[in-house]
């Protein structure tokens, strides 16, 4: 677990991520001043949450061809393409994530495969060039 605890009321607190830390269920490393060298040594990247604007990690995971598995809510769901670039799980459902996590990294050819497609969708669609056209043209058009 990297990064620090969300102010939200909703999120895991604190203490329980240090619980679980000395249960030996997770390692927490807190806060990181160099996350491009961190997330390089993760195979996958998990975001299991209730609602997303356009999740950045999840795009900076894709950069570096790490699939993830997200909850199949808005943003999380614009990002990642299910089966292609990673998996959805249902929300509030830690049973789905704990079986979308095994049966990824268990089959080392569909965590190669996506971790390839992963690095197609962020060239072809959130490539800021292309977007920035996109967007004008939007404009465009609507004017």
């Amino acid at each position: 677990f990297w990064g620090y605890v969300d102010e939200n009321p909703t999120s895991v607190t604190e203490q329980q991520i240090l619980n679980w830390h000395t249960e030996g269920l997770i390692e927490a490393r807190g806060f990181s001043s160099d996350v491009v060298s961190d997330m390089q040594r993760c195979e996958v990247l998990l975001l299991p949450s209730y609602r997303e604007a356009l999740p950045r990690s999840v795009q900076e995971a894709a950069a570096l061809s790490i699939p993830a598995i997200v909850s199949d809510v808005p943003g999380c769901n614009e990002v990642v393409v299910d089966s292609v670039t990673g998996l959805f799980c249902k929300v509030r459902d830690p049973e789905d994530l704990a079986f979308k996590l095994d049966s990824m990294i268990s089959s080392t050819s569909q965590l190669d495969c996506m971790s390839k497609e992963c690095l197609n969708i962020v060239e072809n669609d959130f490539n800021t060039t292309k977007m920035t056209e996109k967007f004008t043209k939007f404009v465009r058009d609507f004017i």
